[in-house]
């Protein structure tokens, strides 16, 4: 009740029907752990619906002599995960929501354990925003080529694990034990023609890399299962952090920045998912989305600027 009365004087609005609100403010963790009860899933296909509606309509009101494509980027802009985000952040809304004890455990974060089954991986779309916690192996060119080109087989089973792309610094031995001092991702797209194969032979199930892939890469994740994510780069040192231990070294003969670093993580992230198991790739969408808005920057800023 406390709550209700504390969301509605943030909204100014008071709710005639207060199992609604109830409703809004659940969920379905907390549905599932009490056994019964409405959450708030459906609400929230609705609440996207209206949103989308509401911002459209007035858009088409106050720019009536704008093209489809400006009026569709504007809404976009609108209603999007970070102005919301700091909707929910004005009106108390996390400190207000009922969640079941593993998500209040969490934070609401989508943590996933490896193994990772196909299941946990096909669920996962493009946008979404993860983090994992155990095996993790940083592997990047030579260990692609040594597998593709040179048809040789890991040392080690990373079926249901995940694979960073990436050259970190280590320091320490193996008499001594490892500690790992940076670790940040190489880009992806160096990989690319050899990962649908790659992916094939080892079963990987998730990739993390810096900036996207491309087609070969989306069609081995739709065959296979698997996805690709990107780590926000300039993180290096900070990623270090959620490595709780290095198990092992494999393949050291290619080079620290080269090797197979066999690692435990907990938390690793934010991961955004660019590629998932139904073929889009989030990279290759926002390109012809960034095409758009480029020619019609380029035209208003030509016609500002009569002397070019």
């Amino acid at each position: 009740c406390i709550k209700m009365i504390t969301i509605e004087e943030k909204i100014g609005y008071s709710f005639k029907d207060k199992s609604l609100l109830e409703t809004a403010l659940t969920h379905s963790s907390y549905a599932r752990e009490k056994g019964s009860g409405s959450y708030n899933e459906r609400m929230e296909f609705l609440g996207d619906a209206m949103l989308d509606a509401i911002a459209g309509e007035e858009l088409y009101r106050e720019f009536p002599g704008r093209e489809e494509g400006f009026l569709s980027r504007t809404r976009a802009a609108l209603v999007c995960e970070k102005f919301l985000f700091e909707v929910a952040e004005k009106i108390d809304l996390g400190e207000n929501l009922r969640l079941g004890a593993g998500e209040e455990k969490t934070g609401g974060r989508t943590i996933l354990t490896t193994p990772f089954t196909e299941e946990d991986i096909r669920a996962l779309r493009t946008g979404d925003i993860i983090y994992i916690s155990g095996d993790l192996l940083a592997g990047r060119d030579d260990v692609h080529l040594r597998v593709v080109s040179e048809g040789m087989d890991l040392p080690l089973d990373i079926r249901g694990k995940a694979l960073m792309h990436a050259g970190p610094i280590v320091k320490g031995s193996a008499a001594d034990g490892f500690e790992m001092v940076s670790i940040g991702p190489t880009t992806s797209m160096r990989m690319e023609k050899l990962e649908y194969e790659f992916i094939e032979k080892t079963g990987v199930r998730l990739l993390i890399g810096k900036g996207g892939m491309g087609k070969r890469t989306s069609e081995a994740c739709m065959e296979f299962g698997a996805a690709h994510c990107v780590l926000p780069a300039g993180n290096a040192v900070v990623t270090a952090l959620r490595v709780e231990k290095i198990s092992g070294v494999d393949w050291a003969d290619l080079g620290m920045a080269e090797a197979i670093w066999k690692c435990r993580v907990k938390e690793l992230g934010p991961l955004i998912v660019s590629i998932d198991t139904t073929g889009r790739n989030y990279f290759e969408e926002k390109k012809l989305d960034y095409e758009r808005v480029k020619e019609d920057q380029i035209a208003c800023i030509s016609s500002r600027l009569h002397y070019l």
